[in-house]
């Protein structure tokens, strides 16, 4: 009988919303890593970083032009940070 506690974990981290959205776009899209990189002006090699790293941890030119290719929308509110895909 395997240990089910063991597979149990209550740190388990939040989604990082902005990261899934991002991860979404370029697979609906069918956008590869080398295109988002030459469409927001910045190399093969430090895109493929960046995409394997928390998008806030970018930095901010290349996490808003990413965002604004992607078509989302980062909205900063009294509660939080809210995304949406432009229209």
């Amino acid at each position: 009988m395997p240990k089910v506690k063991s597979l149990i974990k209550d740190d388990v981290p939040k989604v990082n919303w902005l990261w899934a959205i991002i991860l979404e776009r370029m697979k609906v899209k069918h956008y590869t890593v080398r295109e988002l990189a030459e469409r927001v002006g910045c190399s093969y090699g430090s895109m493929r970083h960046y995409i394997n790293d928390d998008p806030w941890n970018w930095p901010r030119r290349v996490r808003e032009s990413v965002c604004e290719y992607l078509g989302v929308n980062i909205i900063v509110t009294p509660n939080g940070i809210e995304l949406e895909e432009k229209k």
